[in-house]
């Protein structure tokens, strides 16, 4: 199987096919992030058979009217590859061996700022097609991006400018950069100085920053906390001070970049994380109302916003991946589940809805489970249910009120898990708590059953609770998982 490393072609061919200086990138300049990139096998399922697929674009955030390329390189050679922009305009890629293929596009200059998607269409040599589909942002001008404002910074060495001169460790005020400064001393000096001959007090600009912020002059504050970010951009402070700025002016696509730009600096980042969570949970819920609504476009994007803040959420994904489904677009739905089994390879409900054949198998060995249970129960002879109605009430309690690892009570956990899976259009029958008394100890189960795939399953949680030290532990999968990630 061939594959491609396409990226360094990518940068190249960038500058030899623009001519232009809005896409010529240097090594130095060229950012791994900023590269939306898919790469693998057709599937099975797909129409046209190719061992291998690479599709690239670059830069994933590009400003309205600017150029953005992208490439496709195969392992077989084709018929053709055309581009399509948000199902409107459809630009052909050119190609000299019918294996890679490549094009610059400029974004529209009147696009809205947010996400947009390129969809690559390949057609084989048998007229045959397969398609990829590559997502990226349009930015344009924020409210907060308007104005630049001067900043401290104090010189290392003795200094001579356009007019004037100063001495080391004179304090200057900072009014336009580029790879070096235009400055202006307090003496009356003023002039360039290279970046490398000048000290930034990160500490001072974060106080006229903060102090900014406090005073609602959000310009300034965004200004001050972009200086510090020039000099030390992996800061995660400034980071999500920067994304709770744009967020008091309003610009949702700004909050959000900032956002992750301060957890991917610091993953613990504790204010980050808090800020993540609770606008992420904004977006879920305005998905869903946007979805009811009949509003689909607009909730495919909240539950977009949703995934970026919280990629580890399964109920953000699983959504997500429905919208899509919704819209008719299947590749893009499957893609949005299959995130889910990073998190929970096990899943049920997603290894359904992609129909694979560990779904089935997962289903036969936990029926095999419950037969088992079963049988042990049978053979124990319980005691009279009626005999120890008190004593099971006082168990299905223990259980109950015990605490997952993660320290949430059992049954407002349940309550969260069943509420996320209603929410998401699955039927559940809810029985309720019972337990069984075996020479084990109580079995405590919670009985329920979901509707999959036109068919009712049992979907218990069982718990055993040790009749002396009352320790709960979960006896089948389900409970494991409410007990672990809950």
């Amino acid at each position: 199987m061939k594959k491609i490393n396409s990226l360094g072609i990518l940068i190249v061919l960038g500058i030899l096919l623009t001519g232009s200086i809005s896409f010529a990138l240097s090594f130095k300049d060229y950012d791994p992030k900023g590269v939306v990139f898919k790469a693998g096998p057709t599937g099975p399922g797909e129409e046209l058979s190719i061992p291998w697929v690479e599709a690239v674009l670059y830069p994933k955030k590009v400003e309205a009217g600017r150029d953005f390329f992208v490439e496709v390189s195969l392992a077989s050679k084709v018929k053709s590859v055309v581009a399509e922009l948000d199902q409107y305009k459809t630009v052909a890629l050119f190609s000299k061996d019918q294996s890679n293929w490549n094009v610059v596009i400029p974004s529209p200059k009147d696009a809205d700022d947010g996400l947009h998607f390129i969809k690559v269409k390949i057609e084989g040599q048998n007229g045959r097609r397969v398609e990829r589909t590559l997502a990226f942002r349009i930015v344009g001008k924020s409210p907060a991006q308007a104005k630049a404002y001067s900043f401290p910074l104090s010189l290392k060495e003795d200094t001579r400018l356009s007019r004037g001169a100063l001495k080391a460790g004179a304090k200057v005020e900072a009014l336009y950069r580029k790879t070096y400064y235009w400055v202006k001393g307090k003496n009356g000096s003023e002039g360039w100085v290279e970046a490398s001959k000048v000290e930034i007090p990160k500490r001072e600009i974060f106080v006229a920053a903060y102090q900014s912020y406090l005073n609602q002059e959000y310009n300034k504050a965004v200004s001050f906390y972009k200086q510090i970010l020039l000099v030390d951009e992996k800061n995660a402070d400034a980071s999500y001070w920067l994304a709770k700025t744009y967020d008091r002016v309003g610009d949702e696509i700004k909050t959000v970049e900032h956002l992750e730009e301060a957890l991917a600096s610091d993953p613990r980042h504790e204010g980050a994380n808090w800020m993540a969570g609770k606008l992420a949970r904004q977006y879920y819920r305005k998905g869903n109302v946007l979805t009811r609504m009949k509003k689909p476009k607009e909730a495919l994007l909240a539950f977009q916003q949703a995934v970026s803040l919280r990629p580890a959420s399964i109920s953000y994904w699983l959504r997500l991946g429905t919208e899509y489904e919704n819209l008719g677009d299947q590749e893009a739905a499957q893609d949005a589940w299959k995130q889910v089994l990073l998190v929970d390879p096990d899943n049920k409900d997603v290894h359904a809805l992609l129909r694979t054949d560990y779904y089935k198998l997962i289903s036969n060995e936990e029926e095999k489970v419950a037969k088992k249970t079963a049988a042990r129960v049978v053979k124990s002879k319980p005691k009279s249910p009626g005999k120890n109605s008190k004593m099971s009430l006082q168990f299905i309690d223990v259980v109950k009120k015990s605490r997952t690892n993660k320290g949430t009570i059992v049954s407002s956990a349940l309550k969260s898990v069943v509420s996320m899976t209603k929410s998401l259009g699955t039927r559940i029958y809810e029985e309720g708590w019972k337990s069984t008394l075996t020479p084990q100890g109580f079995l405590v189960t919670y009985v329920c059953k979901q509707e999959r795939l036109g068919k009712i399953e049992p979907e218990n949680f069982i718990f055993r609770v040790d009749l002396d030290s009352r320790k709960v532990e979960p006896r089948n999968k389900n409970a494991r998982l409410l007990m672990h990630r809950w």
